[in-house]
């Protein structure tokens, strides 16, 4: 069986710490990532992206850093209606980030 690490890099740079010991104990077989929602000091819902400065670049470099180098997002598909999902719901960073 294969698994999935769940990372939070929106919730600051100790969740990216956290990943060196996540990495070498689980041994997962890729990151997974929810990039629909903001932290908890960040009410506005708008959520991030992998190929932003301030969240998605240092999560991707620290993937890098540590492999494996899968990344897993929930992308496309936010909810049971649409066009309420936030825009971080798009794919369109995957292409940019890759």
């Amino acid at each position: 069986m294969l698994t999935h690490t769940i990372v939070h890099p929106n919730l600051g740079p100790a969740e990216l710490d956290a990943m060196v010991d996540w990495h070498d104990r689980l041994s997962p077989a890729g990151w997974k990532v929810y990039t629909l929602w903001s932290p908890p000091e960040h009410p506005t819902g708008a959520g991030w992206y992998l190929d932003d400065e301030e969240t998605g670049f240092p999560f991707l470099e620290r993937v890098r850093e540590l492999g494996p180098r899968i990344v897993c997002a929930h992308k496309g598909i936010a909810g049971s209606v649409a066009s309420h999902a936030p825009a971080s719901a798009s794919p369109r960073d995957v292409g940019p980030a890759a």
